[in-house]
């Protein structure tokens, strides 16, 4: 019944959805017009937190935000390659995802290779840049969508829900150990590149 009513739902209530269940488990989800506006987001927390390495999955998507011509000039250290040790030492991983999951409040990660995955891993916060109408009712139609835009499912695929919680025998949650602490998500209305 409530994969049913989820599948009826507009564009703007999937995104209420989203935002709800993936702030109860931790991530920050913002939404905004344009990647210009997703930059603002992303410039305002790298000064917040004094974040001094951002790494970059290269993405076309990502290149609208005109990344190096904000954070370049505010001493930020930009990588792109994708390198384990650049990646280990970056305070930020940010990466494009197409597609959200509204009844998880889980972004969807998949490439078939484990560096380009590791931006959203290793890197201590993680930004998620979906695009809005890539919010989808549930798990199944977020599968469905990405088998039917690439054709197969690629080697890897990570459903992320919030940051990096694991706990001990006795049940103490600790956040951060085997991932980010920090998960932001920025649902863009702009329309992706075709």
């Amino acid at each position: 019944m409530i994969v049913k009513e989820m599948s009826l739902l507009s564009a703007d209530r999937l995104y209420d959805e989203f935002k709800k269940r993936a702030e109860a488990v931790g991530a920050n989800v913002f939404r905004v017009a344009t990647y210009a506006a997703a930059m603002d987001v992303v410039a305002t927390y790298v000064q917040e937190t004094g974040a001094k390495r951002v790494h970059i999955a290269p993405h076309e998507e990502l290149e609208k935000m005109q990344w190096r011509e904000r954070l370049s000039p505010k001493g930020v250290h930009l990588s792109t390659e994708l390198n384990r040790q650049e990646l280990a030492q970056a305070d930020i991983g940010l990466s494009f995802l197409s597609y959200a999951v509204a009844e998880t409040g889980s972004v969807l990660s998949a490439t078939e290779s484990p560096l380009a995955r590791a931006v959203s891993m290793l890197p201590p916060t993680h930004i998620a840049v979906v695009p809005a109408a890539g919010i989808l009712p549930t798990v199944g139609d977020a599968l469905q969508a990405l088998y039917t835009a690439e054709d197969s499912l690629p080697g890897y695929i990570s459903f992320i829900s919030g940051p990096s919680r694991t706990a001990d025998i006795e049940r103490v949650l600790t956040i951060g150990v085997h991932g980010p602490s920090r998960l932001l998500v920025i649902c863009v209305d702009e329309a992706e590149v075709k």
